[in-house]
């Protein structure tokens, strides 16, 4: 996911008002000199139910959190909403992952759930998943780590199409 990303990330540049929900992901890829960030830390921040106006943002960064909405599908109507016209959502989340509790854990995603999601925006400029069999092997066998290195060497590892681990997407709206 993150070479795909950050790849799209060198070559958009993007810059203007950015809203990092539940974090700074990639913040470190947005032109800082001519860029607004806003961090909203869900659950503290309903992301279902943002207290944003209308077309406030140019990009919004939502990775990893989709999973913890209990209507994920009004969360991404909500980045929607606050987007300006043509500004992009970067989107993560997971189609096979340890539970972690966030402070609820509810869903996972396919990769051919991206393209349902991000139905209203105008295009999806790309998509995809991470995964390989080893990652799911080391994850069932070692539940509860998702931060040590062999983990994240697993998570860098070349894809293999039947077994995602990750989806992710890029759309413009």
């Amino acid at each position: 996911m993150d070479e795909a990303i950050i790849s799209w990330f060198e070559h958009t540049k993007p810059n203007g008002d950015v809203l990092g929900i539940s974090g700074d992901n990639y913040f470190n890829l947005v032109e800082p000199s001519s860029s607004t960030f806003t961090t909203a830390d869900y659950p503290h921040i309903d992301c279902q139910h943002m207290p944003y106006e209308d077309g406030m943002f140019d990009l919004v960064i939502l990775n990893q959190v989709l999973e913890h909405v209990p209507r994920p599908w009004l969360c991404v109507n909500e980045v929607h909403r606050v987007l300006r016209a043509g500004g992009h959502i970067v989107v993560g989340a997971p189609a096979f992952y340890q539970e972690h509790l966030w402070p609820h854990d509810y869903w996972r995603f396919m990769p051919d759930s991206m393209s349902i999601l991000l139905a209203d925006f105008n295009k999806i400029i790309v998509q995809g998943q991470s995964g390989t069999g080893d990652m799911m092997k080391h994850m069932i066998n070692n539940p509860s780590d998702r931060r040590s290195t062999h983990f994240f060497e697993l998570a860098r590892a070349s894809n293999e199409k039947l077994w995602p681990c990750m989806v992710w997407a890029i759309a413009v709206k």
